[in-house]
This record gives C-alpha cells, structure tokens and sequence, in this order.
C-alpha cells in the first residue's frame, strides 16, 4: 500500500496555484466591487475562508446568481488585505489601519484576522484611546478588547471624561460606564459634571436626562452640588428627589447584604461560607438600577507610609501608614515569601529599597530577599501591592529587572512615568570598572484585568517583563524621578534625562552641591514642573540644602533654608513628597539633653512649600517618632505619598510608642 501524506507543502502548493490563477483571473467566477475598484475571485475560496461569503454564494441570496458583487461599508484597501490573506495566508497592515481592518473583519465574518486584530489592540490599550476602544469593542462584541479598555476608563476616568472621544459616546454607553462601580473619582461630583458635559454637547441629548440621572450616585454628593443635579442635567427637581429616595431606600435595603457578598471571605477554602456565598448569589446578581454603593476610587484615602525596617525588633512585618486627616495611623503589611517560594524555604522575608504609587492606586516595591535569612544570590524583586477587592489587600510578584548580583541595594529607585514603572541598577561602591548602567522599565499593560492567584509558586525567575530599556553612565549613588514627559536620573557625576519616546539620554548640568559622599541618600521630587534635590545624610557635620532645578531654563538655583536643622539635632527623616497638591517636607529630628544623654525627644514636623519660603503644614504629627527612629535603616527612612484603602490595612497601634 502506498501512503502519501504531505498536508502542509500540499496546502501551500494550493494556495500559490489559487493565488496564482486569481492573478491571471483564471477560472474566476464572480467579481466584488469595493468604491469602484473590482477584485476577481473564486466563490469558493471566499466561501471556504468566511461564513458571510458562504452564506452569500451558497445561501440562495440573489448574489449567489450575480457575476458581479458590490460590497459596502469596506475600503478598497482594506479588502484588498483581506483577499490576500484568504489567497496566501499573509496579512500585513500599519497600526494605523488595524481597528479598520478589524471592523471589517468582523462584518464579513474573517474569524482569524478578527482575533489576531484584538490581540494586537490589546497591546495598544492606554489612558489616551481607551474611550475610543472601550466604544469600538463594543460595537463589533469583542469581549476581551472591551473588558480592558473598561478598566482602563474606570482607571483613568477623572482624565477621559472631557475628551472628544468621551463626549461622543451614544447614550447606551455613557450610561453604562457611568453606572461603573470601579470609576477611579474622588468624589461623585466628578460624575456628575462628566454627566453635565456630555449632556451639554448635543441639544438632541435633553431627552436623556432621566436616564442619566439614574446613573449618578446621589447619596454620595455633597450639599451643594446636590442642589445642582437639576440644572446641569435638566430635569426637574422633583424627579431628583424622588431618584434620591429611592437611591437611598436602595443603600439601606440591598447594598450592605451585596457588599458582604462580593467580598466573601479571605480564603476560599471555608465551604460553608461558599454554600452561603451561592444560596445568597441571587441578591448580587440581581440589577438594582443603580447600584448605590460609593465608587470605588472615593474608598482611597491619600497616605504618608513611612519606610523603616521590614521587619521590626518584635518580628512584625510592615509599615506606618499615616491618614492626616483623620489622624489615623494604619499598619500596610509588607509583602512575606513563605511557603513554595524557593523550594518551601520558609521564612524568607524580603527587604524593601523603594516604592513607588502610580495616580490609580497601585503601590510598587523594589525588594530583595533578606540575606541574613537566606544567602541564596537572588536578585532584585518588584512586587505590586494591586488595587484591593473588598476588603482583600495582595501583593503580586512582577518578576525582577536585575539578572545579576553586580549592583548596590541601598540606591536602587523606582519611578512611574506614563504607563511604566522604571528602575535603575547602580554598581558597586568599591567597584569602578563599570562605565555603563541599566535603565529597566515594565509596562503597567500587562497588570490591567490579570489576575494571579499564587504567584510564587511560578519556577520562573527570568527577566519577566522587564524590559532592557537605556543605559546611563556609571554611578555608585543616584535616584529617578519623573517629571513632565520626561525620566531624570541624578547620580554622583552625572544629572541627565531620558525621553522614553525618543529613547534619548541627555547630560544635564550639575546641582551646585552634588552628591559628595557615598552615604548621601538623595531625594528628588518633581512638583509644579520643577524638580526639587536634597541630600540626607544620618549625620550633622553639614547641614543638607534645598536645590532647585527648572527643566525649561535648564537652570539650578538654591530654595530657602530648611526648617528645624541644625548641628545639634541628629535626623531619621528628611523627604520631599507631593500631598494633597502641595509639596511637604517631612522632617524627623532626634535629640538628647545635657544631663541626660540617654534621654532622647523625638519630633516629626510637616512643612509645605509657599512663595520661595517654608511654612508650617496643615499636618498633625503622628505619634510614632520613637519606633521610628528605633526602627530607622541604615539609610534614614523613607517617605512615599500613595492612595490606600483604611478598609483594606490593619490598625497601627503598635507603632504608637
């Protein structure tokens, strides 16, 4: 018996024959017209290739009957690429052209390059066209494209909501998004004039004004703009109140059961309350128009975490993290390697070098893993305190940027600037035979809608993610900051930027004062378009000074005195940070007295930035110098200003000594 098996060179001989003979129009058997333009072809590989043609030439529809075929709603162009692809299985179009050929693909029914095109938009994603995605998906079903388009909106609505794209939207989908439990505002006023605008765009959008109505949370709106809701959505006050009654009947009733079901306990092990959980499900699934819940970004409150010790002389894990406004200190647990993670190494503990929050409330770590508790050489970690769910606070393992040991742990920083985090790895102190340095960055892309149940248990610790970004010149010391559009990395000879863009490092000049000494832990901070630098060092034989630099005129200029130094004062605490629109300097003093040496007072001060002077901030200081100043690294300690949920942490009582 002989057996010829060849699919594959079998299938590409035919398509070259089929590609072939449609070149020469051999034995074609009907023509479609696109925008005057005519492309012979073979109904049956239109058939074979897609189920619209197949219906149309096999269906019995009267084009089945017809020699030549119009098509609308499709560029010449593109079906061009699209009879390519069917004839040859190659397809190649500009980014530009991709929703256009997606769209098309999806009207004629071309399930492969219809999914290949959402891939390739998943990739593109961002706080600039996720309206326009979020609208274009769900025209066309693509379920995937519009789940994370969507939670770019939520992520980036106080942002989006007065573009073009926005306030082009139709009524069904403002609604919707609008209705969104996720939206990342501060306040539901935020809603409410998103509302207004898009209202306001189109006199033909009045007669919606109910329908939106239903979509704002009004229990949640302050005094003030409450009495507005009438005006700026133009319906009458009565039909406001009564939305308000029953807002509020629907708060009490059926929120406060659906909330303790969403949130569900913090293992899914408890069987008992999963039965619980399913015989209760009706209740959440349940539509209550809307859902009278606050939106989640208004559960955040703005937080001072102060970086000590990751683990304190007790043995807890964690950090102070300090609400002014209320007063209260809470403690963010820091992430814990345990079981599974290096072959059941237990009690693994990773130390903390920088962190970092992005506007939408992710909190990142640069870590490594404690050498005293495990001298295995594993590099640099970055772990992601993600956006908590309910009551549920995760850190999620996003692999590491450094694949080898060859670099400082004290100066490693990271940095947030459009849609990326970046970090750099500095060399050794004693080592100078370096000359060039890493500039790392991960895309914030991958972490929309990705959910990760047990990330150490992955076996892989490649570069994941991480991308090798630009190198920088060597430094022993330095940090990153992000100001404008632009990446600034300072170090002990060198002060440059870096257009992400462009991928173009530039020298800069400079401070008056550079870093001078190894043990100068430097801190800059971007505020108002300008970049503020100054060196902290533990000891007092020079106090530090405020450096200016204006990124337009290129120049640096000395900021006043700073409060409170002096030679007498020893400090654990000395950072610039942006809270609540000002920038504060957080100044942590520790002094002893004469006749009892021993006997130290310890005093945390806030002070914000006025006109070229410093004033006393609005801050009360929280009562939590002492364990400060005894849990202080090596480095002082850090201060980052990042949004977390008081829900989410656990109470900070113990820091207060």
């Amino acid at each position: 018996m002989l057996r010829l098996e060849d699919t594959t060179s079998q299938a590409e001989r035919l398509l070259q024959t089929l590609q072939d003979m449609r070149q020469k129009e051999e034995l074609t058997d009907v023509i479609l017209e696109v925008e005057g333009r005519s492309f012979p072809c073979h109904r049956n590989v239109l058939a074979a290739n897609s189920p619209y043609f197949s219906a149309m030439f096999a269906g019995g529809l009267a084009e089945s009957k017809q020699d030549r075929v119009t098509i609308n709603g499709i560029s010449q162009h593109i079906m061009g690429l699209i009879l390519d692809y069917f004839y040859t299985g190659i397809l190649e179009v500009i980014e530009d052209q991709v929703q256009e050929l997606c769209a098309a693909a999806c009207l004629h029914q071309c399930d492969q390059i219809r999914e290949e095109c959402s891939k390739f938009l998943l990739t593109k994603v961002c706080e600039t066209n996720c309206v326009g995605m979020f609208a274009f998906s769900d025209m066309y079903g693509m379920e995937d494209l519009k789940y994370k388009s969507q939670k770019y909106v939520e992520l980036h609505f106080k942002t989006v909501w007065n573009t073009p794209d926005f306030l082009q939207l139709p009524q069904c989908q403002i609604a919707e998004l609008l209705s969104l439990d996720g939206l990342y505002v501060d306040n539901e006023e935020t809603v409410l004039e998103s509302a207004k605008s898009w209202l306001k765009e189109s006199q033909e959008r009045e007669q919606f004004g109910l329908e939106i109505l239903s979509c704002i949370r009004l229990p949640h709106l302050g005094t003030d703009a409450l009495k507005r809701v009438s005006e700026f959505l133009g319906v009458e006050q009565e039909f406001v109140d009564l939305e308000l009654e029953r807002q509020s009947l629907c708060d009490v009733d059926t929120t406060g059961q659906a909330e303790g079901i969403n949130e569900g306990p913090d293992t899914d092990s408890d069987a008992e309350s999963n039965a619980q959980r399913e015989d209760t499900s009706h209740l959440v699934s349940q539509w209550v128009p809307p859902a009278c819940r606050p939106r989640l970004g208004t559960k955040y409150k703005e937080m001072i975490i102060f970086q000590t010790k990751l683990v304190d002389s007790d043995g807890n894990h964690g950090f102070p993290a300090y609400e002014p406004r209320s007063g209260t200190v809470y403690a963010l647990n820091s992430q814990r390697v345990g079981t599974y993670m290096l072959n059941n190494w237990e009690s693994t503990d990773y130390i903390v070098h920088s962190l970092v929050a992005t506007p939408n409330c992710d909190l990142f770590s640069l870590t490594y893993i404690d050498p005293e508790t495990w001298d295995h050489g594993l590099p640099l970690h970055v772990h992601c305190l993600v956006r908590t769910k309910g009551r549920r606070q995760l850190w999620r393992y996003h692999g590491y940027a450094f694949e080898d040991e060859n670099f400082d742990l004290r100066y490693s920083a990271l940095a947030y600037l459009n849609e990326h985090v970046y970090t750099v790895k500095l060399g050794l102190p004693d080592d100078r035979s370096q000359t060039w340095h890493w500039l790392y960055r991960k895309s914030m892309q991958d972490m929309i809608g990705v959910e990760i149940a047990a990330p150490w248990k992955r076996r892989h610790w490649g570069d994941q993610f991480w991308e090798k970004f630009e190198q920088l010149p060597a430094q022993r010391v330095g940090t990153l900051a992000a100001c404008g559009d632009l990446l600034y990395f300072i170090g002990d000879t060198v002060f440059c930027s870096c257009d992400p863009d462009t991928r173009t490092v530039t020298p800069l000049t400079l401070p008056p004062e550079p870093i001078s000494k190894l043990d100068e832990r430097p801190v800059l901070t971007a505020y108002k378009g300008l970049l503020y630098f100054l060196k902290h060092r533990t000891t007092t034989d020079r106090l530090p000074t405020l450096q200016i630099y204006d990124p337009t005129e290129g120049k640096w200029r000395v900021g006043p005195r700073l409060p409170l130094l002096s030679n007498k004062v020893r400090l654990f605490i000395l950072q610039l940070v942006v809270y609540d629109g000002q920038l504060v300097l957080i100044v942590g003093t520790k002094e002893g007295s004469w006749s009892s040496p021993d006997d130290y007072s310890f005093q945390i001060s806030f002070f914000k930035y006025g006109a070229r002077c410093w004033e006393q901030a609005d801050i009360d200081p929280p009562p939590i110098g002492k364990y400060l100043s005894d849990e202080v690294l090596p480095f002082s300690v850090s201060c980052v200003v990042a949004k977390l949920m008081p829900e989410s942490l656990e109470s900070g009582e113990r820091f207060l000594l």
